[in-house]
């Protein structure tokens, strides 16, 4: 039987191994173990390789009860590959493989964005969006599509916020629709709760909603057989770009009715007596710079650039 590393060591020895050194009795035998291990697999690699390579080992002694020669002796050899081990007999005809990295490039060769550049959502126009009302009040649950779109359109919310919006966020102590629509913290993202006024086409979809389905909790939902299943964002998503595929939409996200109800916003401001910073508490975003990326140039920029160009012609 093997006798463990600490055996011929005297309990004052190992007393003064632990004050010295800080080594336990376990910790001692765990690290010698760990040692012998350690040799033991660098051996076996070693072996293997130069069976693959067919080289011999250099005629040095090795240690005592050792299967390969001491560590003084390995860099004369030649070093073991790092990942994987040549590969022998390959015919010239052969050619490799692309790798990974190289049919990626491959595949989207002129379809790279540049780097850091995010894909943004396409702005809706009134037409479009009766369009797409009109594609969702023929599926399974009419009510909460049309009030999905609504709430994306008419209020700027987000797909998370539309998901986790509760019916009783917009209704009165009397049971009725209210005019103004309390996003919670609970429900907003980061927590930034707010109010927004409400649309009076999107007060008469949350009322149709409430009368049709007094029972549903959330805005949110798909009927299935005159079962209420609940939707989480993902499905939302999912739902939003599948009616606006069957209107013959493409582009369009869950975040185009957000898009356009900031842009749209920013452009009416000042008519209002308002400014940029009503609109980023309506989005309900913490920094002005998020705020401005949903704000896309609008026909101004259009004239301008045909005021220069009859400017250049008359001269």
């Amino acid at each position: 039987m093997r006798s463990p590393p600490f055996a011929g060591l005297s309990t004052g020895r190992l007393r003064t191994l632990d004050q010295e050194h800080g080594l336990s009795r376990r910790r001692f035998r765990d690290e010698t173990k760990h040692d012998a291990e350690k040799a033991a697999r660098q051996a076996r690699l070693d072996a293997n390789f130069f069976e693959q390579t067919g080289l011999h080992w250099p005629q040095v002694a090795c240690d005592e009860g050792s299967a390969s020669p001491p560590r003084s002796h390995r860099a004369k050899v030649p070093r073991r590959p790092s990942k994987t081990p040549p590969v022998l007999n390959q015919s010239k005809s052969a050619k490799p493989k692309p790798t990974v990295k190289a049919v990626k490039q491959e595949d989207v060769s002129g379809l790279a964005r540049t780097r850091g550049a995010k894909k943004r959502a396409k702005r809706l126009s009134e037409s479009e969006l009766e369009r797409m009302l009109e594609v969702a009040g023929r599926g399974n649950s009419p009510y909460s599509d049309r009030a999905v779109l609504l709430l994306s359109y008419d209020a700027g919310l987000r797909a998370c916020e539309i998901a986790d919006l509760r019916v009783d966020t917009f209704l009165t102590a009397s049971g009725d629709v209210g005019k103004t629509l309390d996003v919670m913290p609970g429900t907003a993202k980061y927590g930034r709760g707010r109010p927004l006024p409400m649309t009076p086409r999107l007060r008469k979809a949350l009322a149709d909603l409430h009368r049709e389905h007094p029972a549903a909790e959330f805005v949110a939902f798909s009927n299935r057989r005159g079962h209420l299943k609940y939707r989480n964002s993902k499905a939302l998503r999912c739902a939003y770009k599948k009616i606006a595929e069957d209107a013959g939409l493409l582009g369009v996200s869950s975040h185009s009715g957000r898009r356009t109800f900031g842009t749209e916003h920013a452009r009416l401001a000042n008519l209002a007596g308002g400014s940029i910073r009503d609109v980023q508490a309506m989005l309900g975003h913490a920094f002005l710079s998020s705020t401005e990326a949903y704000i896309d140039p609008g026909e101004a920029v259009v004239r301008m650039v045909e005021l220069r160009a009859a400017r250049k012609r008359k001269k």
